[in-house]
Order: C-alpha cells, then structure tokens, then sequence
C-alpha cells in the first residue's frame, strides 16, 4: 500500500513545466531524465524540485501518452496533465476513485472541500501517517483538489460534479493504452465509453 503525502496539497498541472519536460526529454533505454536548469524563474533548488515531481509523473505514465500532450489543445492537455497527477500520486487517485467516482455512480454530484476532509478522517486506520497531518495540510489538500477540479471543468459554477469533455481523439489515447479507466474518472457514461472504445477497435 504506497503511503499518503501531505505534497499532495502542493501538486499543480505545471503545464509550461511539463510541456519543457517533454521537449527536452533524455531517453536512455527505460530511463528518462531532462535538465532542470531549463526550468526558468525558479531557484536552483527549485527547479531540481520540480524536476522531480515531473520525472515522476512520466515515469508512472505510459510514454505514448505523455509524448502526445505538446501537441493538445489548451483545454485537452489539462485534462492530460491530471492524468499524470492521478497516476503519481496516491491520495489523489484514491480520492477521485474512492469519493467522486463513487458519489457520480449514485447520482450525488455536490461537491465540497469537507469530502477531502471526510475522506482523510476515514482512511487514517489504514494510513497511519495521516494522523500526524496538520489541520493547514489538511486545507492546503482540499484546496488543490477543489483547483484541479476546476481546471478540468469537472465541477461546475455551482461546485457541482460534471462530466468532462473532449475530442474522442484524447480518449483515444487512454484506450489504446488500456486505461479506460480515466474515461469512467472523467465521468463519461457508460454508453459514451463504449461507443468510443468501439469506434477505435473498428
């Protein structure tokens, strides 16, 4: 079971920084890597931070996708970049997964800030390590989440759940890699997922 991480209230789409990631990419067999100097406006020390968590969202993600996301539109390569989250970041997708997928099953789709906290408070027995987080990382989690909700246009001006829409080219993407799953994440209906796993394997 890998363990939670209060960076889980820092985590952004870096869109710019992925995007020079990408562009820059060193392969070396299995082995990716990029030179963080190329990460402007930050210090030293932040660039290699950053550097980092980017790595490690590339690393936990299909090459075949992550290759693709320059060439998205603006709207299209958000929706990528928190795939990419999703893929490295624990929390993250146990949240998504565990509390948005499963309130959108049952046809619930408020959402709040208090659903992270609920959910934080309910997995403490099996990640320990989350009762040692401080009321402020517990807010800074619930704030990123509500962001990135936002960004990929998942909850409306009314804070309420939505499915998220794009060119069937995107999803195109996660089907040829087996991760259909990301479709039902992004609250597309079961009919819409099928039709378009269809229209690919035709």
């Amino acid at each position: 079971m890998s363990r939670y991480s209060t960076y889980a209230g820092y985590v952004k789409l870096q869109d710019d920084e992925v995007l020079t990631a990408i562009e820059n990419i060193k392969e070396d067999g299995e082995k990716i890597d990029f030179d963080h100097r190329l990460l402007r406006g930050a210090a030293e020390s932040s660039q290699k931070r950053i550097a980092r968590e980017i790595l490690k969202r590339l690393r936990n993600a299909p090459k075949s996708i992550w290759k693709e996301i320059p060439a998205l539109s603006s709207k299209e390569r958000r929706i990528a970049l928190y795939y990419l989250i999703l893929k490295a970041h624990s929390f993250l997708f146990d949240f998504h997964m565990e509390v948005l997928l499963q309130k959108w099953r049952k046809m619930d789709r408020s959402f709040s800030k208090k659903d992270v906290l609920r959910f934080i408070e309910k997995n403490m027995d099996e990640h320990p390590e989350m009762e040692n987080w401080s009321e402020k990382s517990k807010k800074n989690i619930s704030h990123t989440v509500n962001l990135l909700l936002d960004q990929i246009d998942m909850i409306d001006e009314n804070q309420e759940l939505q499915p998220v829409h794009a060119a069937g080219s995107l999803w195109e993407l996660f089907i040829r890699e087996g991760e259909t799953w990301f479709l039902e994440a992004m609250l597309l209906n079961k009919q819409e997922r099928e039709r378009l796993i269809s229209s690919i394997s035709q």
